[in-house]
């Protein structure tokens, strides 16, 4: 078995120093590109937590601040042989000057299924992907962790942002 630990750093180490070479390569972004990736979007997404090995499906916008600070709230449920947990998200995402590598973290309102209301902490690193064909669909993926009473459930989150405005 593999080391929670391990788990943990190995991933996130793989995400930063693998995005840090990347994102070396590619061309700076025009001033149209940046407009474009600082929208207000509307995001779908579902995910994977390894720890309770459970789906989670939910819905998420992001909100620009300023050029490389978004405001993301977000919710999910994850369903499992106990019921329903439900997880409301208060984040701040700040992206690298490119804008598609980016590190996330705040706020979790925890509802399980049974019991009060938990709170914690998010921390994830994320990568956005391209347009699709020029169109304002940005896929996304995450590795999320939330620490909440003494627990860290790690979780592979993949969805699409909608961009539905420009600054």
């Amino acid at each position: 078995m593999i080391p929670r630990i391990a788990r943990l750093l190995v991933p996130l180490a793989a995400l930063l120093f693998g995005a840090a070479s990347l994102e070396a390569q590619r061309p700076r972004p025009t001033q149209e590109q940046v407009d474009r990736m600082s929208g207000p979007m509307f995001g779908l997404r579902g995910a994977y937590d390894f720890d309770s090995q459970s789906g989670g499906y939910g819905a998420q916008v992001r909100i620009p601040l300023d050029w490389n600070l978004q405001f993301a709230p977000s919710v999910e449920a994850y369903s499992s042989a106990g019921g329903t947990t439900t997880q409301g998200n208060v984040d701040l995402i700040a992206t690298g000057r490119r804008g598609w590598f980016y590190l996330g973290g705040g706020l979790a309102i925890i509802k399980p299924p049974v019991g009060d209301t938990k709170y914690g902490a998010n921390l994830y690193p994320g990568l956005d992907l391209p347009e699709l064909l020029d169109l304002p669909v940005r896929p996304f993926v995450e590795a999320r962790w939330t620490f909440s009473d003494g627990k860290n459930p790690f979780r592979l989150v993949v969805g699409v942002n909608f961009l539905f405005g420009q600054r």
